[in-house]
């Protein structure tokens, strides 16, 4: 780090001079927090609301009147923090010390009540900014939309949409986006192509991303044809098959898969989310697709194989199922994990947890073998029965002996393990030192901390909860963790 810093300073010096070197320092040095308004921007970036509230309880000891930067601070971090009430206490007392909010701060207020899916409220700020003569910015508008389309309310978006366009604003992609999302949520057709013609009417023509929630609009609203037809004008299609093809009838699909195949335009991924929406097909319509499959590039693919051998399995043709594992060239048999993951999840299929076990043992023989595809699939099964806990835990134990790395889903079922064993400081640790955290492993944790009554861990960890997964099933997660022994905490959840 010094080499670094040292050598950045010598080419600061270099080529602008003294001055320069002077001012990146003496900046720095603020920034670390030797400037007061420095602890204002690291107080909120951090998200500590204790540390906020002592040092504006500090600062009244001490006679110093908070300045706007202060109050925009504070206001910020109790809008994100979900503190409406205390957040329009602070706006108000920025009002009583004569100070004017700037469009950050109203834009900051108008964020928190569209979070807290408070439209009326939203809406009177608004009026409130636009009456004090500050001009709403796009994020301003964004945020409106944002909370409309929450509801689904498609009319008062429209409303919004042409009064931004009179004030002078040009709505940018994320804001169609929401607008295509109130049409996905309504699942109303004929509102769907009315908003898809006041795209193509502002002569504009879609990204990539905007294209995507056209195509989700329309296989929401049970249009896949008109999907068909957005499909041909994008320039980049695999996505758009990824989501189309699970869409239309499974003929048309295998039919489209055909020509794909023929043209060269099929990818294993286009495949693999084909078989993941055939769960209700017979075994003759996936003998169908394997055979396309065979005249393909793709054929032995890891994920194709094994969603195939678990539709076969799931369909009750075992045999079919291990035909495809026998297919499979013999090198790619012993070095490649994805078909025998797959065959342990068979025997998980037929309620055979010892036969899966003893498979999951005689494949780790083989170090070419040792992926965390096995372990995942071998921690499901032993979850599936509570009898299985001791083996599962000698499982979790050997991924340590073996040296083998940890993704996402396994890790994902180690939690369960620990979680439901009550081993809660081990999960903790897994979880907080893994750059794959997920809301379900969260959740499987929250239910633990609950069931074993340490609700005062999951308080001390919920800013690190909600900070990088704030979805909907971790906060309801949260609310029924809370609800007998912090209900004001569970109230705040809702909210």
């Amino acid at each position: 780090n010094w080499g670094m810093s040292l050598t950045a300073d010598v080419i600061m010096y270099y080529c602008f001079g003294f001055k320069y070197l002077m001012y990146m320092l003496v900046s720095s040095l603020l920034g670390s927090g030797l400037h007061p308004i420095a602890g204002h921007f690291i107080t909120a970036a951090l998200g500590r609301l204790d540390q906020c509230t002592t040092v504006l309880k500090e600062m009244e000891a001490m006679n110093v009147r908070p300045d706007l930067i202060t109050w925009a601070t504070l206001i910020n971090i109790h809008g994100k923090k979900q503190r409406i009430e205390e957040m329009i206490v602070l706006f108000d007392r920025m009002h009583e010390d004569n100070y004017l909010p700037d469009r950050t701060i109203w834009n900051s207020i108008i964020e928190a009540l569209s979070n807290a899916d408070n439209p009326d409220q939203a809406v009177k700020y608004f009026e409130r900014m636009r009456s004090s003569n500050v001009l709403p910015d796009i994020m301003t508008w964004t945020h409106l939309f944002r909370m409309r389309a929450k509801r689904g309310q498609i009319s008062e978006m429209k409303n919004l949409y042409y009064s931004m366009l009179l004030s002078g604003i040009k709505p940018d992609p994320p804001i169609w986006i929401l607008m295509l999302k109130a049409c996905r949520i309504r699942g109303d057709l004929i509102q769907a192509r009315e908003m898809h013609q006041l795209i193509r009417s502002q002569h504009w023509r879609p990204d990539l991303v905007t294209y995507h929630n056209i195509l989700r609009m329309y296989i929401e609203c049970q249009a896949p044809e008109e999907a068909m037809a957005i499909l041909k004008e994008m320039p980049e299609r695999e996505e758009g098959w990824k989501m189309v093809l699970p869409a239309l009838p499974l003929s048309t699909a295998l039919s489209i898969v055909h020509q794909l195949v023929q043209s060269g335009e099929f990818r294993a991924s286009l495949g693999v989310s084909l078989l993941q929406g055939m769960q209700g097909a017979s075994v003759s319509e996936v003998h169908q697709l394997e055979k396309i499959l065979q005249k393909s590039n793709q054929r032995w693919n890891g994920p194709l194989q094994e969603h195939i051998m678990l539709l076969y399995a799931q369909l009750g043709a075992p045999d079919k199922a291990l035909s495809i594992l026998r297919q499979y060239p013999h090198p790619y048999r012993d070095e490649h994990p994805h078909p025998h993951a797959a065959r342990i999840q068979m025997y998980l299929l037929q309620q055979d947890i010892d036969g899966a076990l003893s498979y999951f043992k005689e494949c780790i023989t083989k170090p070419g073998l040792r992926h965390s595809h096995l372990w995942s699939a071998a921690l499901n099964a032993c979850l599936s029965q509570q009898q299985y806990t001791d083996e599962a835990l000698s499982i979790v134990d050997s991924l340590a002996t073996f040296g083998v790395p940890v993704n996402g889903s396994c890790l994902t079922a180690i939690v369960k393990i620990l979680s439901s064993v009550g081993q809660l400081d081990r999960a903790q640790e897994m979880i907080v030192q893994s750059r794959s955290q997920t809301p379900e492993m969260w959740i499987a944790f929250i239910d633990a901390c609950h069931k074993y009554n340490q609700v005062d861990r999951i308080l001390q960890l919920e800013d690190h909860i909600l900070r990088d997964n704030p979805s909907l099933a971790l906060h309801q997660a949260l609310a029924q963790a809370y609800s007998a022994s912090h209900p004001s905490h569970a109230q705040r959840m809702h909210a």
